[in-house]
This record gives structure tokens, C-alpha cells and sequence, in this order.
């Protein structure tokens, strides 16, 4: 039963109106009863003393107006509590048997009156019949079993009784407060039948209904409705030990001990071994919403079914019975619900036996001087015209010291002689199963008494564990982790964690082992053995008694001191058969020790390391100062008082709600699919891949701003350091949405005692920062604040199913963020009861190249921990900076935007602007673009290299036309830095004239057909060319030009082979100038290659694809005209203007590279919804100013596997 205390104060008036059904009256109504009204439950109690009819009637009126649901009437299927007023409140009989002969015979048929007579549709339903004898006066209480249960009667009689007593003692009655009504409790499992809890349930009843499908059956005959009982009755003594003695040998309640020997019996009388029971609980069970009704009456009960087997002894009955009935979730009460109220369809069952227990009556009236169970008739609870739903009907009770079984049965399936042969198996089984429970020496365990009900008996025994079991659990899914990564690599160390200490006292050996072996007693975690081949699934056991390792080492040098913590860090853990913790004591001369504080990360985190030290030296200490043994036990039974065991935690974890804490983490994630990290610079650094620490110390005076701001916005510190992480994250991968890990405490539960618990509380959950337009760093803390606390509730999920369910997998998190409130420094150890010890070094590493945390150590403390083989210690230290200057930056400033923060300090400014922004590489004199596409036609001569609206051309076609127009400007005189001006559109032959002129030696101008005609004069009178290509037949100029339409355009395989130097000229780019008057600027041979093959390696990681957006008038365009050409790739060429040519480019899947400029970029919001680039790896944006608003709207229209890259000086 539900028992809890009367927190909430509930409805004290009287509570009517319509009630919706629960499952056990949906049961009563399916079954179509004949006489539906003649359905009770009645007592008839006796009283030696006459009662005070006035009192009496006034106290049975209190009762039934205090208890509502005793006012019910039923009008066909609706339950209906009438008011005060309208209800008659109970019928009264009374009748004086006294100088009558068959008194009995006469309170029998005058009870089967009463009985019979309730009518539903008008009540009442409760009938009280008062018979007065010669010697005493006999009370029938009769209540419809709509409105009445076993609990109720407890209830109902303690009313009763108090208030008869009141009448006689004050003439007033005031019972105790209500709790919830049953209308409350009706409409709390209608809710409850739309729970994930419950809903989880439906796979057990489904298996339930599988395994009964094959139980034989018992019966031979047809059912006839017809029903006669028997008795099946223990004798006092066998009952007492029933009830005080046999439930301790196999830890059972008496309902594994009347079900055992029903599987028993009927074993013996039909040779069955397995049998589907239909049970009755008191369905007063814990359900979601917390509802107290310790004090309600109504029809609780909850049928549900159980399957048993029959063990080959009674032994294993036994334990059988007790492993099945400690499966049945929440004592059976889902059953009913899913069945009658919820929307999830499970096996319908039946069974042949309905089994139900009410438990020890006569003790009710143990309390009320006078009153006994009466030996009168109290006549027919149920018509003979209804039909019992089983055959064979058990309802037992404790009646006057001993067990009695009203046994009803159908007389058209068993016949008589049957019924007693099984009457007589089941008086000998539970006389067997007294026997063998109080034959056994000592207490034997089974898997429900760990807590592993998945777990047979069989195994358990076969787990075969050294030492005394005393508790077995499963594990956190952080542990798992840890457990699968030590089974992948059992030499690995990763989760070894070493702490060094150095004490300058001489410490007694035998007084360190028994303070070990104390603080082992105070945290079972200590005792923990990894089982994870003995049984389905990974198991923790803790063993009784399990030493802590101890070992003392005389060291000679500091030299021998290293060897021998490296080396205890080597030998790592046998997760079974070692001590998970081991000290080691290295003696380095008088009064000189170190302690090498040794544990295995898989049972406990870094809140624990000073816990148990702090307890450990506390016991060396009163030990040395003479503290007995009798002294030290009782302080560590009080201790272990005070202190949450590892296992409670487990056994909270297990009974969260896993499914809705992964809806909440999916929510969360929900659309998300970057990979964020810290981008390392690639620096050479030939460093050994191993975990390194670097630290920075933030200032005291921006550690003040910071917590000032904290408290102003009502966040936590914590909070304001996991956002400039974020933020940094955004910056360094160009994204304004990214998550990472964030280690939580995980000791939020609401545990008592769980700050001071020693185990593996900790875990990573997801931590997700999204950057919005025009948002303030404020607005994001405050959401970030409510992010946490939301997480907070499901800070125990599974970082692996998290993952499982995001769309990037175990992507999802690549780095971590640490706020340690616990964290321990060199100072925590300082005056632990007078010792002198100093913290030398700790040992931690983590499963991510880097990793961030902080701590207040005074001022505000950043730590980053960094794989040494992937990062530099110089980026590391940078990263530091960064951080600190965003924080002082966002302390300061809490209503900037988050667009305006900026990462660098002065100093890193002073030095972009210098050494990072030097970009100088050695100028590939073998490596000129002419000679890179040279190269490429060569190698694929077959490949598309240009794409136009009407064809493609191959690089051996391009080439060889473009050798041909080399050849004929040769022939024309050009020589090299001589000027051709290419005066064409965006065109094949524009791509074909460019490598001609660079073939030849000569420099080329383009010039854009459609500038105005005063500046093209200017500029072929400025630049003075030698010849001029263009695609007109006619042209009015004085200079040479050629025609270059392509099919007019002949090839030639051989390529020139002009002398040119770096310093010679490859183009002229005019510009507008600052006079009006367009400029020439010219690009040299060296420093066009130069570039290029800078591009080449920054930008691109094969060979890219493109289309031409901007005039090759305009210097924007160089890098999109030749990457494509140098590097393999292709190059598309788009007809229409500026805005034509970007849709295209946008719409074209193939696309794998674009450089546009931010006048580009802003158009892109306007048809975002034709973007479709899935292939674009990187976008160069140049020109003009990128502002960090544009480069975030870019990064999320096209994605975050988009790399951008700002050219803009």
C-alpha cells in the first residue's frame, strides 16, 4: 500500500458528482453480472455489551458522509456520488433474536435479506443490520464491493469506532482529515494510463500472456454456473510460524509463501509444472502524480495475472515464486489500466485459479474492547445467479489465529472428490513450505534481494565471487563507457587517476591498514568487483569484506621515485580481482613519505579523491592517538548513517524515465549537424601524443566584473564561463550554432546525502549555444541559465544514445567544457589534523583531444587539457587568452551584441598585423600556372576542363587552341610584357585568349565590352596593346586585332616555349581611379603564381569546380578563373548579368568552390530557398568588408560544412 504523509491538504467538504471508472469497476460491469446489485462485502461483528442504537446510527451516518464514495449510485455504467442531502445515507435493520431457539438459523436468512437487497440505481449501498441475542448483539455491515475493499474495511471500522466512542464520551464526532477522494484517484490513473511508466509496462504483460498460453489446464468439465465452497484451514501453530518465522530464511512475505505451495499443490494434484494465477492486490500503488490515500475508501483492487513453475524441489518453488512475483511491475496494478483505460492494446488473459489474501482480520479488532468477529452467518456476499470469471476461486484471511481459504468452485468443472483431493495437497504443501523454509540454516539470497530480478537464481549462485555478496547492481552508462574502452585496450590507463602526495611524517603501517579497512566498511564502492563475463550484462558486486591494497616502498632517489609511479600507473586494474583503490607508501628517509593515491575512475570521480582522504587520515590519526577498536566501529556505523551507499544512487538511476529524458535531449539537438571543434593550426611540433595541461589565471579585477554580472542577471558563474566557451567554439569554426560536451556533477538528484556520496557520479551531457540576430550577451546567458536548468533534470541520460539519435553520431561532441566546483588544488590537503602534506601532482585524462576547464581558485582559473600530438603549446596558450579577453570583454559589456565581441587582445592584434599576417611562401619557378594547366592536359587530356551553355571543351582541346593563338600572336611580333587586350565577355574564348596571351609571353588587359566607350578608349590608349582579341569581325581601331570566334579558332599541339621571369608582367587590371580617370594596375608573372599557389593549398583539397560570377575586369575574379585551371578541376561558365550568373551558380550541385563579396553574399537572403549546393566545400569572399553579421547569416544558409575563408585585407 501507498502510505505518505498528508503533505497536500485535500478537500474536506463533501465531494459529489460523476466519477469516471477505474479498472477493477470496468472489470465488475464486462462481466454482465444477472443480479449486479447482489455484489458485497459484509463483516458481522460481535459485541458482548449491548449497543447504543442512537450512537451507534450516528456514528455509521458520519461515516458514510465522511467516506463520499459510500453515497454512490450507479446508473447503468455511470458512477454517480450523491450529495448529503440527497442520499439516505445507509438502510437500517434491527431485529431482537433474544428467547429465540435458532438464532443462528434466523440471523442467516435475515443477512441473505439484507444482502440481496442493494439497488444499484438508488442505493444506498450500505445496509447495516443490528441482531440482538440472549448473550450478545451481533452488527452486520454490508457494503457493495463497488465502493469497498479490504483496506477500506480498516478504514471504515477505525471510523466507526472513534466516533462511537466520541458519542459516548463527548456526544460529538470529528474524525481525521480526508486524503485524496476516489474521484481524485480516478481521474490520477486515467492521466497515469497515458504515461511513458506505463506505457513501458506493456512489454511484460505481453510476455506474461505468451508464457500462459502454455499452462495445461485443470478442469475436465463444462462450466455451469453453479458454486459450492470448501475450506482449506492451517492450524494455529503452523500459522504462526507462517506468519513470524518462515519469511526469514529465503527473505519472503507470506504471499510467496501461500503461492509457492499453490504451485506446489496443484503440481501434486495434476502433475502440472506450470500454472497462470489471476491475482488480487490492493492497487493502492505509487503512480506519477503523488496522491495520498491512506485514508481513502473505494474499490482499489487490481487484478492482474502471474505465471509460476514448479521447481523440482520445494526449495526452488520457492525461490521461483518469489523471483516471478518480484517481477510484477508495481504490484500488478498497470494490468488493469492498460487493459481498461489506456490506448495500447495488450493480450487479453484468463486463468483458472483466482487467488487473493486480505491478510490478518481479527487483528483489526484487536484495538476495540469487546468486539470479535461474530460465528454468525453474515449470508450470501455474491448471488448464486452471478458467474465467478475462474473456476477455482481462493479467499484467504487470518481468522481467529488461523489461515482459512474459502475455496469456490464450479461444480460443472471439478467434481466434489476432486475438489478435496486438492484441498488436502494444498493443507500439505504450506505445511512443506513451513518445513523446508525453517529447516535451512542461515539466509539464502536471491537475485530480487539485489536487485537484478533479470537474473536467475541459477546464475546467481554460478557468479562464483570470492567473499561474501553484498549487494549487486548494474552500472551508470558512463561507466559502461569507461568498462568498454578497458575491455577494447585492457592496457590501456586512461581512466587510471593517480593522486601524489608528500607527507614529512613518519607514518605506522599497521594503523594505515586499519584505517583502510575502516574507511572500506564506511563506502561499499570500495569493495566493488567489475563482473562482465558472468553474467548478461555488466554487473557491480560488492563483496563484505575486500582489503584495500597497501604497499610500503623504500626509495633511494627521486630518479626511483618517478620510475615507480610511472610504473603504478602501468599496472593498472584488474577491474574483478583488485582493489579499485590501492595506496602505496614510498618511504624516502626519516619523517619523509609519499603516497601514491591510486584508483580506478569506473567507481569514483574527482569530487571523491579528497572525501576519502580527509576520512582516511581522520581514522589514522584517532587510531594513533588510541581510539579503540569498540570506539572505531561505532564511529563508523554512525558514519554510515549519515552517507548515501553508491546503490541507492543505481537504484534511482534505474527507475528514471529514460525514454522522456532522450525526447528532451532530442528536442534539444533537434536540426543539428556540425561538427564542432578547435581547429589546430597544423603546427610541426613533434610532440608525443599524451594529455597536457596548460593553465591561465584570469584577473582579479575581471573575475569580480564577472561574478558582479553573474549576480545581476541571476546566473551562475558557471553559466557565464560554459558561454564564452560556446562563443568561442562559434568563432573558431565560423558558426553561429554549436554544441559541446559539458561535465556535470550529476549529484543534483534529490538524494539525501549524495554531496558527500563516494562513487561515479559525474557525466557529459550536450550543451548547445545558438547565436541569434541582434541578441546581447544578457539575452544568451539568461536562456543559457534556463538550458541548464532543464538539462538538470536529465543530467543521468546516456551520452551514447544522445548520440545514437543525433544526425551527426559520435560526431556530436568533440570538445568539453569543466566547471569544478570541487575542484581540489594544492592547498585542500594543508592542515588535515596537523599533518604537513603537499599535493605534488594528479593524474587525469579525458577521451577528447582538448578540453576546458574552470575553477575558482581565488580568482577565476582557466585549465585546458590538449593532446600535445595534435596542438601546439603556443595555439594553447592562445586559446587561453582568447578566452580570458572574450570573458573581460563580455563582463563589461553584458548588453553588447554578440556580434560585436571580439576574441583578440591588443597584443595578438599587434601580431596579426605582423608575423600571422605573413604570408610570403618560395616562388615556384617550375610551377607557373601555365605550365600547372600544361601539366593537367597532359594527365587527363580527355577531361572536361570548361562547361559553356552549348558544349564543353577537354583540357586538350582548350590547350591546343589556346597554343594556336600563342603561335599566331608570336608570329604577330608580341614578345614578353608586350600588352594584348582581350575584349570580351565572360566567354570560352575569354579563357582560351587569357592562356594564349600566357603562353606567348605577353601580358593581357581585359576589357569588358560593355564599360563605356570613352573608357575603352582610354584604356587601349593608356596601355597601348600590341594586338587586340575580340570576337568582333569588324573593329574600328588602328591596332592589330583577331577574330576569336571558337569555331573559327584552329589548335596546335605544341606548346611555346617562351622565357619569362617572375618580375614580367602577366595582366593590367584598370580600376576606376581616384581622378576619375580608370587606372592601370599591374600584376606580375611571380606574384600571380605566388598567390595561386597559396590558394591552391589553403582553399582546396582536390580539384574544385566553379562558375565565373564577376568580369574578368575585376582583380575579384583571378582566383575563381584559375584554380579550377591549375588544380584539375572544371569551370563553368554561366550566361545572363552579375545576379543571373549567382542563381546559377547557387542551383548547380556540382559546385565544390565559389568566391563571391559581400554585395553577393547580402543577395543571398533574398532567394535563400534556391540555394542548392550540397557539394560546396568552400566559399572566398573578398572585396569589400565581411562584417561578422553577414559571415553567420552565410554559415547557416549554406551550412556548416562550409569552409569560409575572408580575403579582405
Amino acid at each position: 500500500m501507498k502510505v505518505s504523509k498528508v503533505s497536500q491538504v485535500y478537500e474536506q467538504g463533501e465531494v459529489n458528482g460523476e466519477i469516471p471508472l477505474i479498472p477493477i469497476q470496468h472489470e465488475f460491469f464486462s462481466k454482465n453480472h444477472a443480479v449486479s446489485g447482489h455484489f458485497n462485502q459484509a463483516l458481522m461483528l460481535k459485541s458482548k455489551e449491548r449497543f447504543y442504537v442512537p450512537y451507534l446510527k450516528e456514528a455509521i451516518a458520519e461515516v458514510v458522509k465522511h467516506h463520499d464514495v459510500l453515497r454512490n449510485v450507479y446508473h447503468g455504467q455511470r458512477q454517480i456520488t450523491l450529495p448529503i442531502e440527497k442520499s439516505k445515507l445507509y438502510d437500517w435493520y434491527e431485529n431482537d433474536y433474544t428467547n429465540t431457539e435458532d438464532v443462528a438459523k434466523e440471523i442467516k436468512c435475515a443477512s441473505n435479506k439484507i444482502q440481496a437487497s442493494i439497488d444499484l440505481a438508488e442505493g444506498p449501498l450500505v445496509k447495516i443490520g443490528l441482531f440482538h441475542t440472549d448473550s450478545s448483539d451481533h452488527l452486520l455491515i454490508c457494503v457493495h464491493h463497488l465502493v469497498i475493499d479490504g483496506v477500506s474495511w480498516r478504514i471504515i471500522l477505525a471510523d466507526l469506532f472513534t466516533g462511537y466512542r466520541q458519542m459516548q464520551e463527548t456526544g460529538k464526532i470529528t474524525l481525521p482529515k480526508k486524503t485524496a477522494s476516489f474521484k481524485d484517484w480516478a481521474e490520477a490513473l486515467t492521466q497515469y494510463a497515458e504515461s511513458e511508466t506505463l506505457l513501458d509496462e506493456a512489454e511484460y504483460w505481453g510476455n506474461i500472456a505468451k508464457k500462459s498460453e502454455n499452462t495445461e489446464a485443470l478442469s475436465i468439465g463444462t462450466a455451469s454456473g453453479r458454486y459450492k465452497t470448501k475450506v482449506v484451514e492451517i492450524n494455529s501453530e503452523t500459522t504462526r510460524k507462517l506468519l513470524f518465522e518462515a519469511g526469514k530464511t529465503y527473505g519472503t512475505e507470506i504471499n510467496d509463501l501461500l503461492l509457492a505451495s499453490l504451485a506446489v499443490a496443484v503440481n501434486r494434484w495434476k502433475n502440472t509444472k506450470q500454472i497462470t494465477i489471476e491475482m488480487e492486490g490492493h492497487g493502492r500503488e505509487a503512480i506519477d502524480k503523488e496522491i495520498a490515500i491512506d485514508r481513502t475508501v473505494g474499490w482499489f483492487t487490481s487484478v492482474y495475472y502471474v505465471v509460476l513453475k514448479t521447481g523440482a524441489t520445494v526449495e526452488e518453488t520457492i525461490i521461483e515464486t518469489k523471483e516471478a512475483l518480484r517481477q510484477v511491475p508495481n504490484h500488478g496494478l498497470g494490468y488493469g489500466v492498460l487493459k481498461h483505460l489506456g490506448n495500447k492494446e495488450i493480450l487479453s488473459m484468463s486463468a483458472e485459479i483466482m487467488f487473493n489474501y486480505l491478510g490478518a482480520l481479527d487483528n483489526e479488532l484487536d484495538s476495540y474492547e469487546g468486539i470479535s468477529m461474530s460465528e454468525m452467518s453474515l449470508g450470501r456476499n455474491i448471488s448464486e445467479k452471478n458467474s465467478e470469471k475462474t473456476g477455482l476461486s481462493l479467499n484467504g484471511a487470518i481468522l481467529n489465529g488461523r489461515l482459512r481459504f474459502d475455496l469456490t468452485y464450479d461444480m460443472g468443472l471439478y467434481a466434489e472428490e476432486d475438489v478435496q483431493a486438492f484441498v488436502l495437497a494444498y493443507e500439505r504443501a504450506i505445511t512443506d513450505v513451513v518445513e523446508t523454509s525453517l529447516s535451512k540454516q542461515g539466509v539464502v539470497k536471491t537475485p530480487s534481494d539485489y536487485g537484478i530480478p533479470d537474473m536467475s537464481y541459477r546464475e546467481l549462485k554460478e557468479l562464483a565471487v570470492t567473499g561474501e555478496i553484498e549487494k549487486i547492481y548494474g552500472m551508470t552508462p558512463l561507466q559502461e563507457g569507461i568498462l568498454f574502452h578497458k575491455l577494447v585496450d585492457k592496457s590501456a590507463t586512461s581512466y587510471v587517476l593517480q593522486t601524489v602526495l608528500n607527507i614529512h611524517k613518519n607514518l605506522n603501517m599497521e594503523n594505515m591498514r586499519t584505517s583502510l579497512d575502516i574507511l572500506a566498511g564506511k563506502y561499499e564502492v570500495l569493495r566493488t568487483k567489475i563482473l562482465t563475463d558472468r553474467a548478461e550484462r555488466p554487473l557491480q558486486v560488492v563483496v563484505r569484506d575486500r582489503p584495500i591494497e597497501l604497499r610500503e616502498i623504500n626509495v633511494y632517489s627521486l630518479e626511483e621515485k618517478e620510475v615507480l609511479k610511472k610504473a603504478d600507473i602501468a599496472r593498472g586494474f584488474d577491474l574483478t580481482e583488485d582493489s579499485l583503490l590501492r595506496l602505496t607508501v614510498l618511504r624516502m628517509g626519516e619523517n619523509q613519505c609519499t603516497l601514491l593515491w591510486t584508483k580506478h575512475h569506473i567507481i569514483m570521480d574527482g569530487w571523491c579523491t579528497s572525501l576519502l582522504f580527509r576520512d582516511f587520515i581522520k581514522y589514522y590519526e584517532l587510531i594513533n592517538g588510541g581510539a579503540s577498536r569498540v570506539q572505531m566501529e561505532k564511529l563508523l556505523e554512525a558514519e554510515k548513517k549519515q552517507i548515501l551507499p553508491y546503490s541507492e544512487y543505481i537504484r534511482w538511476f534505474e527507475k528514471q524515465n529514460k525514454k522522456e529524458a532522450l525526447m528532451y535531449w532530442n528536442r534539444l539537438l533537434e536540426d543539428y549537424n556540425s561538427v564542432i571543434t578547435v581547429p589546430p593550426l597544423g603546427i610541426e611540433n613533434n610532440q608525443e601524443a599524451e594529455s597536457r595541461l596548460e593553465e591561465l589565471a584570469v584577473s582579479g579585477e575581471t573575475t569580480k566584473a564577472i561574478e558582479k554580472m553573474a549576480s545581476q542577471l541571476n546566473v551562475t558563474v558557471s553559466t557565464v564561463v560554459e558561454a564564452a566557451w560556446g562563443l568561442l567554439l562559434q568563432k573558431y569554426n565560423g558558426s553561429r550554432d554549436v554544441v559541446f560536451g559539458k561535465v556535470v556533477s550529476g549529484r543534483n538528484a534529490n538524494l539525501l546525502g549524495i554531496d558527500q556520496a563516494v562513487g561515479l557520479f559525474i557525466n557529459t551531457i550536450p550543451s548547445r549555444i545558438t547565436s541569434k540576430d541582434g541578441q546581447t550577451v544578457s539575452e544568451l546567458l539568461k536562456g543559457m541559465q534556463a538550458q541548464a536548468i532543464e538539462s538538470m533534470k536529465y543530467e543521468y541520460s546516456s551520452l551514447t544514445e544522445m548520440q545514437s539519435s543525433s544526425r551527426i553520431g559520435n560526431n556530436l561532441i568533440q570538445t568539453l567544457f569543466v566547471f569544478e566546483n570541487y575542484y581540489v588544488d594544492k592547498s585542500a590537503y594543508d592542515g588535515i589534523s596537523g599533518f604537513n602534506i603537499e599535493l605534488e601532482s594528479e593524474r587525469e585524462e579525458v577521451n577528447y583531444d582538448i578540453s576546458m576547464t574552470a575553477f575558482i581558485q581565488g580568482t577565476l582559473q582557466l585549465a585546458v587539457m590538449y593532446n600535445s600530438g595534435k596542438y601546439a603549446l603556443d595555439e594553447v596558450r592562445c586559446l587561453l587568452v582568447r578566452m580570458s579577453t572574450l570573458l573581460k570583454i563580455m563582463a563589461a559589456n553584458p548588453e553588447m551584441k554578440l556580434s560585436d565581441l571580439n576574441m583578440v587582445s591588443e597584443e595578438e592584434q599587434q601580431r596579426i598585423l605582423t608575423a600571422f599576417n605573413d604570408t610570403h611562401t618560395e616562388y615556384a619557378q617550375n610551377h607557373t600556372v601555365v605550365e600547372l594547366f600544361e601539366t593537367h592536359t597532359e594527365q587527363t587530356p580527355e577531361k572536361t576542363v570548361i562547361e559553356y551553355e552549348t558544349g564543353v571543351l577537354s583540357y586538350g582541346e582548350v590547350n591546343r587552341k589556346a597554343n594556336a593563338l600563342a603561335w599566331e600572336l608570336i608570329s604577330l611580333g608580341v614578345q614578353p610584357n608586350d600588352r594584348v587586350a582581350i575584349m570580351t565577355s565572360l566567354e570560352v574564348e575569354t579563357i582560351i585568349g587569357i592562356l594564349g596571351v600566357l603562353k606567348s609571353g605577353a601580358s593581357y588587359v581585359p576589357i569588358d565590352p560593355a564599360f563605356p566607350k570613352e573608357r575603352i578608349e582610354h584604356i587601349l590608349n593608356d596601355a597601348a596593346p600590341k594586338v587586340i582579341l575580340t570576337r568582333e569581325k569588324n573593329l574600328e581601331t588602328e591596332i592589330p586585332f583577331i577574330s576569336m570566334n571558337l569555331e573559327d579558332l584552329g589548335e596546335k599541339e605544341k606548346n611555346p616555349e617562351r622565357a619569362v621571369e617572375k618580375d614580367d608582367i602577366a595582366y593590367v587590371i584598370y580600376t576606376s581611379g581616384t581622378t576619375g580617370k580608370p587606372k592601370g594596375v599591374a600584376v606580375t608573372r611571380g606574384n600571380l603564381d605566388h598567390y595561386l599557389s597559396y590558394a591552391n593549398k589553403e582553399y582546396l583539397k582536390e580539384a574544385c569546380t566553379t562558375v565565373l560570377i564577376t568580369s574578368l575586369s575585376f582583380d575579384l575574379s583571378i582566383t575563381s578563373l584559375y584554380l579550377p585551371l591549375i588544380s584539375g578541376g572544371c569551370l563553368l561558365l554561366k550566361g545572363g548579368d552579375t545576379e543571373e550568373r549567382l542563381r546559377a551558380a547557387l542551383k548547380d550541385n556540382r559546385v565544390t568552390f565559389l568566391k563571391l563579396t559581400p554585395s553577393h553574399l547580402k543577395m543571398l537572403e533574398t532567394y535563400a530557398d534556391g540555394v542548392d549546393v550540397p557539394n560546396l566545400e568552400t566559399l572566398i569572399v573578398g572585396g569589400e568588408e565581411l562584417t561578422t553579421d553577414t559571415a553567420w547569416k552565410t554559415q547557416k544558409l549554406l551550412g556548416d560544412s562550409v569552409k569560409i575563408h575572408n580575403e579582405y585585407g
